[in-house]
């Protein structure tokens, strides 16, 4: 999945909520 992005990043806080709303590969796309 979103491997770019560490359990440290503010990043990982978002990718999770939006994870959990199905939207995580739209938000992948964007921080890549």
């Amino acid at each position: 999945m979103a491997k770019c992005i560490a359990k440290g990043s503010p990043y990982y806080r978002q990718w999770l909520v939006a994870a959990r709303r199905g939207v995580a590969s739209e938000l992948e796309m964007k921080t890549r």
